[in-house]
């Protein structure tokens, strides 16, 4: 899955509108949303590390291996 800012954001909102929050006009909720949204989105991307394990074969044997990533 990809990470998604307006994913979360349509989460978030999803959320305080099931808790009362009340999004119009007036409201500057749907700017904070935006905002946290992309906050996270940008923490998770610059700290993100992912590592992994491959595990196969080939006809010379298995082959196995390891790997760290960055997320983007």
């Amino acid at each position: 899955m990809a990470l998604s800012a307006s994913a979360i954001k349509a989460d978030i909102k999803s959320t305080l509108e099931g808790q009362g929050f009340v999004f119009n006009d007036v409201s500057r909720l749907d700017e904070l949303i935006t905002a946290i949204s992309d906050v996270i989105v940008n923490h998770i991307k610059s700290t993100g590390v992912v590592n992994t394990v491959v595990t196969g074969s080939c006809p010379n044997g298995a082959v196995t291996g390891t790997g760290v990533g960055t997320l983007t």
